[in-house]
């Protein structure tokens, strides 16, 4: 492996960031949380390589992307897990099998992995998601005596889907027999990590639950993002505008959402912004329904747009979700959220300070918090002043310190058993 980065500087702290996909390679948080932490990072001193994946056709590749030193690597299997995201792609039961397999411990990703530590001579690892990748990583960074922290931004050491959520989108409950199986391989491998981390406190308690423990300990680190240029004032429109910004499928909740607006009693105006297997749905209802307006996908300044003309963010997810980006980006535009009382939700809204909770995977519910927000400007007001107070606690300058500290940590122990 070669480099085109600027001279390593030996008295910076040097880190490797390890991610499934990474910028312009994004299905979900993941991925965004890896580039900003990256970039910030590398604004503050720190010398940080990021690894992560690439297709076949694509061999190992370099760049440096916002300062950030960028090594990509396609690891040998069927096929590179980012095309399983791409619209319309299906693969055979037996392929999915083999690749799942050989994803188990990925030897190919061990050994372009390795090869990049013995030219990086990093001090920290900081793994994320490795789907693709393989714990295979861990190891290698064992091998050479390097601290590893991980951070987990799903179930992937405890579900092979990574969501506790059967293939129709319904919660499993934890007695999945394949899971079973599948956790009784992954778990264990959780101990070449010496701090685990995760962006919630509910994603945390059901991995140590489930017996899952890292060398030194486990920490929350609340996922951090830039926050916007500016900040505008509540909208306080005249009639509400309520925004749903995410995946358009079943365990997000918007069939809740479109089941719900059938009983809402007050003016409002829902502003629906994602793309998913239940787009025709949506589509269907908007067209049927004035006060549903969809827009499809939206991303950038468009997206930006939809958050500062809103009134409040809705989150109605029927799945234990982690630590939703959409939440964070709403409080940093000081927006209220209507979120489901479920998963890791409740840790972030707090109801009647920063938004309102109702009952997951309950239109009822739903349609209650969406007229009583609606039909209190003075709630809308208060409550937009609570996001606000929240906001700092989801800033990428947060987010990097906390995770230094984490380092310094890890380096402190390792020093201290060298000693």
């Amino acid at each position: 492996m070669h480099s085109e980065r600027n001279p390593l500087r030996r008295d910076a702290l040097r880190v490797v960031l390890v991610s499934n996909f990474y910028p312009p390679n994004v299905v979900g948080g993941a991925e965004i949380v890896a580039a900003q932490l990256a970039r910030e990072l590398a604004a503050t001193g720190v010398d940080v390589t990021v690894v992560t994946t690439c297709g076949p056709q694509d061999g190992i590749r370099e760049e440096v992307q916002d300062g950030v030193h960028v090594v990509r690597f396609f690891p040998r299997n069927l096929w590179w897990n980012y095309a399983r995201f791409q619209a319309g792609d299906a693969r055979s039961l037996p392929a999915k099998l083999i690749w799942n397999l050989r994803d188990s411990w990925n030897r190919d990703a061990a050994r372009k992995f390795g090869a990049v530590l013995d030219t990086i001579a990093p001090d920290v690892v900081h793994t994320h998601n490795l789907k693709g990748l393989s714990p295979s990583v861990w190891a290698e960074a064992r091998r050479r005596g390097l601290p590893v922290v991980h951070t987990m931004h799903d179930y992937y050491l405890l579900c092979s889907r990574g969501t506790m959520l059967h293939r129709d989108g319904t919660p499993c409950g934890q007695r999945c027999l394949a899971c079973l199986g599948y956790r009784a391989w992954y778990k264990p491998q959780a101990a070449l990590v010496d701090i685990l981390c995760s962006p919630s406190r509910h994603l945390l308690d059901v991995h140590v639950k489930a017996g899952v423990a890292a060398r030194i300990g486990q920490y929350v680190v609340r996922n951090g993002l830039m926050p916007p240029t500016s900040v505008e004032a509540p909208a306080n429109n005249a009639v509400p505008q309520l925004l749903f910004l995410g995946q358009l499928r079943r365990e997000k909740g918007i069939h809740v959402l479109l089941e719900a607006m059938r009983t809402v009693r007050r003016p409002v105006q829902v502003h629906i912004a994602g793309r998913g297997p239940m787009t025709e749905d949506v589509r269907q209802a908007a067209a049927a329904d004035p006060r549903l307006v969809f827009h499809g996908f939206l991303a950038g300044e468009d997206k930006q747009r939809a958050l500062a003309g809103c009134d409040a963010l809705l989150f109605p997810s029927t799945w234990a979700e982690n630590a939703p980006l959409a939440i964070a980006e709403a409080f940093l535009n000081g927006r209220p959220v209507i979120g489901s009382r479920y998963g890791a939700i409740p840790e972030f809204v707090a109801h009647g300070d920063n938004g309102l909770l109702f009952e997951m995977g309950d239109p009822l519910s739903l349609a209650a918090a969406i007229d009583r927000m609606s039909g209190d400007p003075a709630l809308r007001e208060a409550l937009s002043a609570g996001a606000r107070e929240s906001a700092g606690a989801f800033t990428v300058q947060a987010m990097t310190a906390a995770y230094r500290g984490l380092y310094e940590r890890v380096l402190e122990q390792a020093q201290a058993r060298v000693a």
